[in-house]
């Protein structure tokens, strides 16, 4: 009975271990993007969070410079977002990038729809 006891308790362990990191990945994603729309005059809502896709890219693809960023990434979040700017509403989705210490890096777009996972894991075998 001790050794249950023991199993379920390491279990839950490494569980709450794997999620709070996960959070942080989300949580420095989710601010990234609420900092690219902070003007006073723009509402801005989240709709979903898809992530994070752990993957150990090299080099992050592109952003908001038009070009390649000589920074690496442990994983990428997918967040789906709304915005309202003089009675217009955009809807929009970015893929973020996040360092090993829950850092948001940057963002790039998407260019796979639905397969952005099977995306992020092809960057990280070009690396």
């Amino acid at each position: 009975m001790r050794r249950l006891i023991a199993l379920v308790f390491l279990f839950a362990l490494l569980a709450t271990g794997c999620g709070t990191s996960s959070q942080q990945d989300i949580t420095a994603a989710k601010e990234y993007v609420r900092s690219l729309y902070s003007r006073s005059d723009i509402t801005f809502t989240f709709d979903k969070v898809e992530g994070p896709e752990y993957a150990a890219v090299a080099r992050i693809p592109w952003g908001t410079s038009g070009r390649r960023v000589d920074k690496s990434a442990a994983c990428a979040v997918r967040v789906w977002f709304t915005w309202h700017e003089e009675g217009r509403t955009t809807h929009d989705h970015s893929i973020v990038w996040v360092t090993s210490d829950h850092k948001a890096i940057g963002w790039g777009g998407d260019p796979n729809g639905q397969d952005w996972r099977k995306y992020v894991q092809s960057l990280a075998k070009q690396s």
